[in-house]
This record gives structure tokens, C-alpha cells and sequence, in this order.
């Protein structure tokens, strides 16, 4: 049986990428031929090439290749529904990752030097595009059950989605077989463009089940260690940009002088487009670098510290301590945060381990926490408590998988 993936699979994100081979990887062991449906957009791929420097994104390109069943490309839905037709594909799983974005008009407002502007709109955040299934409607698709699987709306604003609009986003997701949902801002979302018709459960992203779908693909830590250079206890830190101001460079040597105190060194952690912030740490990991290297690098950490979602993800399902400065969250005119349409604070709320995040976004929201306050939560980490959460997501993610099973076998 064929089933067809649509998700962010070509973007110069590590994330990303994983959530995507997990479900390949899932579908692969249990008897499926998965084909990862080609849907990238121009204007995506070039945001991620301003980016992502060329060296990246060369990186993120080959891991495709030698990991992902990839379509050839397609520029519209009828290439979806020709694609679909062609390779005889015989149900579709829409997602996980952030595929239900929507950029409403007062999302898009910017305050800047130069005053109001409207930040652009891109394809995958606009409505219809393929992640809202739009093209199953056509007679030219071949009749096959749909699923939305731990889809997310990270950040939209959907209250402002009104009349004509949100009946057609209801009409949309109507037509779907069966939908599940990575966050409850998302379910939320989905609960109100449908009337209360459509209330999904909310299920794991598929990194929560890494190790299940894929142990015997990811790097030993000898191996890793020994590639980077690395000692047996070392603490990673991660952030966007030092120029945002989330902590100072003295913050970051104090930090790494309480690190050595317990025989741990600290070592900068790039994102895609590099290591980004400024530091005097001894031990730097720099792009290109691998997914899965990534992935590893977090699994066998002592602790993770910094920006971005499926670092925290990676983090709860090894049972790494970590410290999340999230940059998530709905921000109006530079001050006032929405934390719960943040998809890391849903996650550590499920948790029960908030007091291992701060809201890094918003001038009157954010405050720089001391070195002792994030330092203590490496140590102090309530082990047992995430490993409970992390066997519940994994029961959970198993779960989901076989529902959306039963759905393509007509039992659902």
C-alpha cells in the first residue's frame, strides 16, 4: 500500500526534516511504501535561501536525497493530484509541522522605522494551498482517504478569519478523513472555523517517536563525541540571534564558568544558517551539519538551552534537561504575548515542566533569567517527571499511528 506524505520536507530545518523521515521511517517498518509528496513552494524556498547560507542548505538538499522517497517537483495542486494519480498512491497524510499557518491581514502588520508596513505573504500561509487538502474536491483525484496528522497552526491568528473565508476552511477540512492536532491553540482553531464540528484530538509530533521508527539509524555517541571533538559531558546553547538581545555575552561566560564547576563544558550549537549568537566557548558546532548528527547531538547532551521547538521535543523524548527561551507566540506591536498559542508552551504544560521556559518574546513580557535560575534547572532537572511524559507521548504517538492505519484499511 502507498501512502503519500505532504509536509514540510525540503526546508532547511532540522525538525522539520526529522518529523517527516520519523513517519517514513514508521510507514517503512510496518509494511508501507511511503512517497513523500515534492510541494515546495518558490517563494518558501527562497525565504530559506536568504536564510540558510549555500553550505546548508546543501546539507538539508542531500538528506533528502539519501533519506526521503521524493516525488518530482510540483508547482500547483493539479500537480499534486496528477502526482497522487501517478505513483498509484493509495491514502494521503497531510502533515505534522506547522502545515495549517494562516497570515491574516492584521498578522502581517509591522511596526518598523519607517512606521506600519505588512510583512509578505507566503504560499504555505496563505488559504487555499495544498496542506488544507483544497484539491480534494476535484473529479481529476483518485478517491483516497485523507488524514491530518499532529497539524499545527503555530501562531495564527484565527479569530480574525471571518464569513466566507472560514466557511471555506470549514468546507476544506470537512472533506478529511480523519485530523489529530500537535497543540491546543490548533484544536482550538479548528474547533472555531467549524462550529464546533470538528474537535480533534490533540497527538505527539512524529520526533516523539524517533527512537521507536529509527534506532538503529541514529549515531552512536562514540561516534559522535569523536566527529566533533567532543568531551563525555558537554551542555549545548542555542540561539537565533545574539543581537536580539535574549542574553548578554557576559551572561553566556557566566553560564559556561558554572558549567565547568560540575565537569561540563558548554558548547555553541548552530542553527541552519550557522552559529549565530556571539560566545568565547571553547567547543563551537558549526554548519554543515546533518539532521540526524543534530538529533544526536541533543540525545546525548547533558542539557539544552535555547530557541526553537523541536530542540525541546528532542530534549523531552530522551529525557535531556533543558532550558527553552521560546520564541513562539502570537506578539502584538512588539509588546503583548499570547503564550498559549506557543506550541513549546502547550508542550511543557502537558508536562508539567514550565518552569523550564520563559517567554523570550514581547518588551514587556521578557526578562533575561539569571544564570543561577536557568543553571539550576540543568541540574535540578525533574528527571522522573519527563520521563513519564516521554513514555506517555511515545503511547500516545503509537496510538495515533494505528488509527490512521485503521483509516486507510476502511475501518475508520
Amino acid at each position: 500500500m502507498k501512502i503519500g506524505i505532504l509536509t514540510y520536507h525540503a526546508v532547511s530545518n532540522f525538525g522539520a526534516q526529522l518529523q517527516v523521515y520519523s513517519t517514513v521511517s514508521y510507514l517503512r517498518n510496518k509494511g508501507y511504501t511511503p512517497v513523500v509528496i515534492h510541494w515546495y513552494p518558490d517563494d518558501l524556498a527562497n525565504m530559506y535561501k536568504k536564510m540558510v547560507g549555500n553550505i546548508q542548505t546543501k546539507e538539508h538538499a542531500d538528506f533528502v536525497i539519501k533519506n526521503l522517497p521524493v516525488t518530482s517537483i510540483c508547482k500547483s495542486e493539479l500537480d499534486i493530484i496528477n502526482t497522487v494519480n501517478k505513483y498509484q498512491i493509495d491514502g494521503l497524510i497531510i502533515g505534522s509541522d506547522a502545515v495549517l499557518n494562516y497570515q491574516s491581514l492584521i498578522s502581517r502588520v509591522r511596526l518598523g522605522i519607517r512606521g506600519l508596513h505588512f510583512e509578505h505573504k507566503y504560499s504555505n500561509r496563505r488559504f487555499p494551498n495544498p496542506f488544507w487538502g483544497t484539491f480534494i474536491e476535484s473529479t481529476e483525484l483518485k478517491k483516497i482517504p485523507i488524514v491530518m496528522m499532529s497539524v499545527s497552526a503555530q501562531d495564527s491568528d484565527y479569530k480574525h478569519v471571518k464569513f466566507k473565508l472560514r466557511k471555506n476552511m470549514f468546507k476544506a477540512l470537512s472533506r478529511v478523513n480523519f485530523i489529530t492536532v500537535r497543540d491546543s491553540w490548533t484544536r482550538n482553531m479548528i474547533k472555531y472555523l467549524t462550529y464546533d464540528q470538528i474537535i480533534p484530538d490533540i497527538t505527539p509530533d512524529p520526533v516523539f517517536g524517533f527512537n521507536y521508527n529509527n534506532e538503529k539509524l541514529i549515531p552512536s555517541k562514540e561516534y559522535i563525541l569523536e566527529k566533533f571533538g567532543l568531551p563525555d559531558n558537554y551542555i549545548l546553547l542555542s540561539f537565533k540571534n545574539y543581537s536580539s538581545g535574549v542574553v548578554s555575552l557576559q551572561w553566556l561566560n557566566d553560564f559556561d564558568k558554572k558549567a565547568r564547576s560540575i565537569g561540563c563544558v558548554s558548547v555553541a550549537l548552530c542553527m541552519p544558517g550557522g552559529v549565530m549568537f556571539e560566545n568565547n566557548f571553547d567547543y563551537k558546532i558549526d554548519v554543515p551539519l546533518s539532521p540526524l548528527d543534530w538529533y544526536a547531538l541533543i540525545k546525548y547532551s547533558k542539557g539544552y538551552i535555547g530557541h526553537n521547538m523541536h530542540p525541546i521535543v528532542v530534549s523531552l523524548h530522551n529525557v535531556v534537561p533543558f532550558y527553552s527561551f521560546d520564541n513562539y507566540g502570537i506578539v502584538r506591536m512588539k509588546y503583548f504575548v499570547k503564550d498559549d498559542s506557543s506550541k513549546i508552551y502547550h508542550i511543557l504544560k502537558e508536562a508539567d515542566l514550565l518552569k523550564n521556559r520563559c517567554s523570550a518574546l514581547g518588551r514587556l513580557k521578557y526578562k533575561e533569567p539569571s544564570v543561577e535560575l536557568v543553571f539550576d534547572s540543568i541540574i535540578n532537572f525533574e528527571y522522573n517527571k519527563c520521563e513519564c511524559f516521554s513514555k506517555k507521548y511515545l503511547n500516545s504517538y503509537i496510538d495515533m499511528m494505528k488509527r490512521i492505519e485503521d483509516v486507510f484499511a476502511g475501518l475508520i
